[in-house]
């Protein structure tokens, strides 16, 4: 399967490494690279659907979709969740935590709701086991080990978690890490508008590391080892804001992404205000 997804998708994409440096030859996979990771999902899905199921299969000996439907027709029904909401859950990574009066704690979230009263009264101090999504921490699910079931559990700031991947998150604490010595609510909110200014300023760049790093940032997708080779070679956004009350200039270095898909650790360099740079770094800004 991984074979066919190779040869008759990926390869075919702009961008493919293809199998081996010798079939590349002196094809420019980065300078042809131009398709964002979420979109690569929903052409996948296409392909799997609309065009792999529709030849013919050694294997099956026949049409993958025509077996899928003569199946159908003789009392085949698949064994599916009963909602998206449910398969969100199953595909879910799993964790335990612990239920206080104030709710539940994860990665310096709060999550709180009425249903956790009573279940946390029930389970006597006993850790609960939980299901997040990585790319959405707007939401926990708390399992009821007595009612059999899952409650969905909302974060508190929920304006900070819209869109929060925990990748996001964790370049956003890491940021505030390095100017105080506690995060709060507050301080993650500003630092998530500052680097998403870096963000919306970087699209104006051409450079393939800044497309990588926006890339990932808007889709909170999973970083390549070509991401983070390039982004190691230590380029600099900055972005300065001319609201009313300008904010000061904000100096950034590139966000070094792990190449491992269960590496979440990221390094991050901090922000510095204009202020602290030193006049060899001021230069180089201007410039």
């Amino acid at each position: 399967m991984f074979g066919s997804l190779n040869t008759m998708f990926f390869h075919t994409l702009p961008g493919t490494t293809f199998s081996n440096p010798g079939e590349r030859g002196n094809y420019n996979s980065v300078g042809q690279a131009c398709v964002y990771l979420s979109e690569v999902d929903k052409m996948m899905n296409i392909f799997l659907v609309d065009i792999y199921a529709e030849r013919f299969h050694h294997g099956l000996n026949g049409i993958p979709a025509r077996r899928w439907e003569e199946k159908v027709q003789h009392g085949f029904a698949p064994a599916l969740p009963p909602s998206a909401e449910e398969l969100s859950i199953l595909l879910g990574r799993t964790t335990t935590r612990a239920i206080h009066r104030y709710g539940i704690e994860f990665a310096s979230l709060r999550y709180n709701c009425d249903d956790l009263l009573t279940l946390r009264t029930r389970l006597k101090g006993q850790p609960a086991k939980i299901k997040y999504h990585p790319a959405d921490l707007n939401y926990l699910y708390v399992f009821d080990i007595f009612e059999q079931q899952y409650i969905r559990v909302p974060a508190l700031d929920q304006e900070y978690t819209q869109g929060l991947s925990i990748w996001k998150h964790r370049v956003i604490r890491q940021a505030v890490l390095e100017e105080q010595d506690q995060v709060d609510l507050v301080a993650l909110g500003k630092a998530k508008r500052k680097i998403q200014q870096i963000v919306d300023a970087g699209r104006q760049r051409k450079r393939q590391s800044t497309r990588s790093r926006i890339a990932r940032w808007d889709t909170a997708g999973k970083p390549t080892r070509q991401d983070a080779a390039e982004l190691g070679a230590g380029d600099k956004a900055h972005v300065t804001t001319t609201a009313k009350n300008p904010a000061p200039t904000i100096s950034a270095s590139p966000i070094l992404l792990p190449t491992d898909e269960d590496n979440w650790e990221i390094g991050y360099a901090p922000f510095r205000h204009a202020d602290a740079l030193t006049p060899d770094e001021k230069q180089v800004q201007g410039e």
